[in-house]
């Protein structure tokens, strides 16, 4: 199955060593027009692409390669180590459709020097010091400076002002931090001019570590027009803000008028220039609502909406019915200040028609939202539900409405969690967003992210949105994703490095045994027999211990011939017997390209907490008693035998 899988992976994938192709799919022979794996594992040209790829060091880089036919592919070649002990790599060549995207990605790489220098960005690449590493032509154009003159110089010393050189400095470390830092500033160039520029500094990690950064400018003079396109947002804004039915104010976290509209003047009588700067309570509290106007503040500091009906006073003093909402405003997760708005409670009739055209919009968007949207009241119970909803559970809205939601989505294993989450919104009026299954009419579960949220009227919770989101195919990926990551990919075992996670959780629990075994004289099945027959062997191996005890011990590969065996608080037998199962199913013939092979096996053991309580150290407990079980079979052993390869040994 591992096999099949592996041959129809789309991608290109080729498992090698620097100088030896182990494997590769069905994909790879397509990608160089080659029919026979045996034909193309010798190819220089081949090996020279792969070579070329693991000693740059890149876990991504960018090659056009050339196929039998002489046809150019450009390609994006993804390099992981597989193996660190016997250096086997996992190479993926994927086939780069988009032209422009390839451009843009070989613009920061070092292997497209052509697109590096002719790029119409400023680039260079500066090391962790701040030193120039490279620079393209634009930047000797942009700012005066050769690329002789330019490599090794400090960035900061060559292109930035000293007045601006403690935030260059404070970019620099943000980049370091792995932040992708932009922000529009400006610098100095040779000749002393000043040019404004749009900065864009990105990190270079390679192997996990930061290894310098690329540092993009580009001259924002020809984003005038955009500039232009942006005052007129600008403007619109002013003027939706001044035209606006309702009275506003923009206030400070003092609650000192920032700006009011044109409405907010004409309610209360006021110019605009009489408001600003002015403290709202000032002008438009009359006595005995101050307290109620505190209030007002505080659930606004905390980030709550806050609506009321109340009475204003207007410049004359004359009290108005008005009814009240306030809303903070928050930039960079702090409330700064707050809109006030108001509508005259006297034009009763001419707020409830807009009411009904702002309703109108929602109950478009409501329906056609490409999300399942579901309203709930107070108990869970549907209130409506729009098309989205009856496409991705099946039901229609004369089935559900009126039903308590959890009774027709969610199945057993999941009451209390919705129970939990019904709470959270309901009771304690937050917003809940989680992932988790649901069911579908016809039992089949999908996999969804919920958004949750109160609907609140004038401080009253009137009922709950409950927004579906079918997550089944990212899900999918991720798990596929994670089962590569864990697995050995020519046994299906585990990995080394899922094992190793493994017992470093287990051993914070207790009650664990592992098992660390190889198998004796493999290398003669290697050489007897060859790698595809010592690796047939491997996958056999593997077979034999997944049928046997796949639901009791987890087993991993963790290098060549060598396994491990995880052994926790559920097995049920001594440590000994399965020593003595897993020889016995591991010591019966195998049946390889028309051959009978023998192979036995050499195992260590060791037990937490007698044999250590680190991973490393019950690893190398287990491989000390392998190796000593090893050396007593080859005193055992008789001096004239040949091996347990062919024929079973007497």
């Amino acid at each position: 199955m591992y096999k099949r899988i592996f041959d129809h992976i789309k991608s290109s994938v080729v498992i090698t060593r620097r100088n030896e192709i182990i494997d590769s799919n069905l994909a790879f022979l397509e990608l160089f027009r080659v029919e026979v794996k045996e034909e193309l594992f010798g190819d220089p040209y081949v090996k020279s692409i792969i070579s070329k790829s693991i000693d740059s060091g890149k876990a991504v880089l960018f090659e056009s390669v050339v196929n039998r036919n002489g046809d150019a592919k450009l390609v994006e070649i993804v390099v992981s180590l597989m193996n660190e002990e016997d250096q086997v790599y996992i190479l993926e060549f994927k086939p780069i459709a988009d032209e422009s995207l390839y451009k843009e990605i070989t613009i920061l790489s070092s292997y497209s020097r052509e697109l590096f220098d002719n790029s119409p960005d400023s680039i260079v690449i500066v090391d962790n010091d701040n030193r120039i590493i490279d620079a393209n032509s634009t930047f000797a154009k942009m700012f005066g400076f050769n690329r002789h003159e330019a490599i090794g110089r400090d960035i900061d010393e060559l292109v930035v002002s000293e007045a601006d050189r403690s935030v260059a400095k404070e970019i620099s470390m943000r980049v370091l931090n792995r932040e992708k830092v932009e922000l529009q500033a400006r610098r100095v160039t040779k000749s002393k001019g000043l040019l404004d520029v749009l900065i864009v500094s990105y990190p270079v990690v390679i192997d996990n570590r930061i290894s310098g950064s690329y540092v993009i400018y580009r001259d924002v003079s020809s984003e005038k027009e955009k500039e232009k396109l942006l005052k007129e947002k600008d403007e619109f804004l002013h003027q939706l803000f001044n035209r606006s039915l309702y009275p506003i104010a923009i206030l400070d976290i003092e609650e000192n008028i920032l700006d009011v509209n044109e409405e907010f003047a004409r309610l209360f009588e006021y110019t605009r220039e009489d408001c600003l700067s002015k403290n709202i309570n000032e002008l438009i509290i009359p006595a005995g609502y101050f307290e109620e106007s505190q209030r007002f503040k505080g659930k606004i500091l905390r980030r709550e909406s806050m609506m009321t009906e109340t009475k204003r006073r207007t410049r004359t003093g004359k009290l108005i019915d008005v009814e009240a909402v306030g809303r903070p405003v928050i930039i960079n997760d702090r409330v700064v200040g707050m809109f006030a708005m108001y509508r005259d409670r006297r034009v009763e009739v001419q707020a409830l028609e807009r009411l009904e055209r702002q309703k109108a919009y929602f109950k478009q968007l409501f329906a056609n939202s490409p999300d399942a949207i579901a309203m709930l009241d107070g108990k869970d119970t549907v209130v409506d539900v729009n098309s989205s909803f009856e496409n991705l559970f099946g039901y229609s809205l004369a089935e559900v409405q009126g039903v308590c939601m959890d009774d027709l989505i969610v199945s057993k294993e999941f009451k209390e969690e919705a129970r939990e989450y019904n709470q959270c919104v309901v009771g304690n009026g937050q917003i809940v967003k989680a992932e988790t299954v649901r069911v579908k009419k016809d039992g089949t579960p999908v996999e969804v992210e919920i958004l949750s949220y109160p609907i609140y009227l004038k401080e009253n919770q009137l009922g709950v949105y409950a927004i579906y989101t079918d997550i089944t195919e990212r899900k999918d990926r991720e798990r596929e994703i994670k089962r590569l990551l864990d697995t050995d990919t020519l046994t299906g075992l585990f990995n080394r490095r899922y094992i190793y996670e493994c017992l470093a959780e287990r051993v914070q629990v207790g009650g664990l045994a592992i098992l660390y075994f190889d198998l004796d004289d493999f290398k003669k099945v290697n050489d007897e027999l060859g790698h595809k027959a010592g690796d047939e062997l491997l996958r056999q191996v593997a077979e034999r211990l997944k049928n046997g005890y796949g639901n009791i011990i987890e087993f991993a590969r963790i290098g060549g011939d060598e396994f491990l065996a995880v052994l926790g608080q559920h097995c049920n037998r001594t440590l000994e017997e399965y020593v003595e199962e897993i020889q016995s199913l591991l010591g019966e013939e195998y049946h390889i390209d028309g051959k009978d092979v023998y192979c036995d096996m050499s195992v260590g053991y060791a037990k937490y907490p007698e044999d250590g309580i680190g991973v490393d150290e019950l690893v190398a407990t287990a491989d000390y008693r392998m190796y000593e079980e090893k050396k007593r079979k080859r005193i055992l052993r008789n001096p004239i035998r040949k091996g347990p390869i062919l024929g079973k040994e007497e």
